[in-house]
């Protein structure tokens, strides 16, 4: 399992303000052989919903290309993104993020997904989560082909590359 210390003590770059969604993972099998939008779905809670302030992307090692990681809502349309450049350095945590703001709406359905391409940069193929849920209510992993049209929900309790979200 990968923890999150999330601890930064001074050089470099600080990290991007906010508390991690996902705290913690276990390792899965590495691939690169699929292109579209991959990540996972959560929902805002019905009351006091959080505003996302943050969107990132696990760093593996050898990554070295730029991904879009985006925000969408239920129907599959974005919401916010952002432009990660892989061979930068990640954060404690092993993200590399990029700031947004977005203040979501009570008892709707996001996902975060990040832009992959057959044959580039390598990700998890669905990772179980330890993840901060007083926050949002984490559902499952998700994906897009192409990178359009409504993401479809798989496996329970799991999430593709990870991806993360701040809030």
């Amino acid at each position: 399992m990968i923890l999150n210390p999330y601890v930064f003590s001074g050089g470099g770059t600080p990290p991007a303000p906010g508390d991690p969604f996902i705290l913690s993972f276990t390792p899965n099998s590495l691939r690169s052989n699929f292109t579209g939008c991959v990540g996972f779905k959560f929902t805002a809670p019905g009351s006091s919903p959080p505003t996302a302030i943050a969107l990132g992307r696990y760093k593996i090692s050898g990554n070295s290309q730029t991904h879009t990681v985006y925000l969408l809502d239920a129907s599959g349309s974005v919401l916010a993104s952002v432009s990660l450049d892989m061979s930068g350095t990640a954060e404690a945590d092993g993200f590399i993020y990029g700031v947004i703001s977005f203040a979501l709406t009570a008892s709707q359905d996001y996902f975060v997904l990040s832009s992959e391409v057959s044959g580039g940069d390598e990700w998890m193929n669905q990772v179980t989560v330890d993840s901060n849920s007083g926050v949002v209510i984490f559902d499952n992993s998700a994906y897009q082909d192409g990178c359009a049209g409504l993401p479809t929900s798989t496996a329970a309790g799991t999430c593709y590359v990870p991806v993360n979200v701040k809030f």
